[in-house]
């Protein structure tokens, strides 16, 4: 009824939507947080991506690796977006980024520090997968029978 006396000019010109028209049109400019996030990132972080996206297709391992380490984890977890929702590494290059050869690069850039596991309270283990991208820092297990386990009481 709305769009019938709108389209008669009675209704004003701009009221012509449906409530799912409307509804898909907040969800739409609820959904671009990531691509923002990822626009920000990729502004702050040009020339060390362009770098990145250069060497890669060189496969000049140790120059993307050192590269990659330039940029915060933040940033990288900004960046790594798909490129069908509009990230900049295309899939192949996100491939690359998780590649035994660019881990190997990494390693060697790092050193040892990668693969140490890291022991909170016994019981809790943090452990780095081994071509886990740089924003993923770790695994945590839980090893119930060696967890220290406090129960508090509020009098």
């Amino acid at each position: 009824m709305g769009r019938a006396l709108a389209f008669f000019g009675l209704a004003g010109e701009l009221s012509i939507a449906s409530a799912d028209e409307v509804a898909n049109a907040i969800q739409q400019q609820q959904d671009t947080g990531p691509i923002m996030a990822h626009n920000e990132a990729l502004q702050r972080n040009y020339a060390s991506v362009y770098f990145i996206k250069e060497h890669l297709e060189l496969k000049a391992w140790e120059a993307v690796a050192e590269a990659w380490g330039e940029i915060s984890n933040d940033d990288k977890k900004a960046l790594w977006v798909a490129p069908s929702k509009g990230g900049i590494f295309t899939t192949a290059e996100r491939s690359d980024l998780k590649s035994n050869e660019f881990n190997e690069a990494r390693k060697l850039i790092l050193g040892d520090s990668m693969n140490k596991d890291i022991t909170f309270v016994d019981g809790m283990i943090c452990k780095r997968q081994q071509n886990a991208p740089d924003f993923v820092v770790c695994n945590i297990s839980v090893k119930k029978s060696e967890m220290i386990l406090l129960k508090c009481s509020v009098w």
